[in-house]
């Protein structure tokens, strides 16, 4: 099964290209969204057929990346991804914009599927969350495999609670 996995931008940062990529195959995007400052955000994505995880391979999730992740998880949720897991691992800061995208990324997923947030959080982003109390809504489990399991169990409810209706 194939599966749409990026796009291309240009200066005025439309879509120019959309490339597709079979599913089970790990992808390393670039995404690049040219604007004043020239920001640039860094992931990588490795899309399976039940979910897909996207590794930040950003220091700062801050208000120069943020809009361009909700863009991303918006993308992929039209796209099709059922259900997401975000690996934070690398990532060493988040401000209220960062927050504000994995929110974003929280309520498109809420109701079709799950969104993770996995990876050791590194102690500043875990205290940001923790005064947020963002981890009494939001699941985020220690590390990619226990979160992909997490996902697929949560698949296997999902599936049960469908055919007892």
């Amino acid at each position: 099964m194939l599966k749409k996995a990026a796009r291309i931008f240009t200066e005025n940062s439309r879509a120019l290209d959309t490339f597709v990529v079979p599913s089970g195959i790990q992808v390393e995007l670039k995404f690049v969204n040219i604007t004043e400052n020239q920001s640039f955000m860094k992931y990588r994505i490795d899309k399976q057929d039940q979910y897909s995880i996207l590794a930040l391979d950003e220091e700062n999730l801050n208000s120069t990346i943020a809009p361009n992740l909700k863009s991303d998880f918006i993308f992929f949720n039209n796209e099709g991804v059922r259900n997401l897991i975000l690996d934070m691992s690398n990532v060493k800061f988040v401000d209220s914009s960062g927050l504000s995208a994995i929110l974003t990324a929280h309520r498109l997923w809420k109701d079709t599927g799950s969104f993770v947030i996995a990876g050791e959080l590194q102690p500043m982003v875990k205290k940001l969350i923790e005064i947020s109390r963002l981890e009494t809504i939001l699941a985020i489990i220690p590390t990619t495999s226990e979160a992909i399991d997490f996902v697929m169990m949560e698949e296997i409810e999902r599936e049960l609670q469908k055919n007892e209706e």
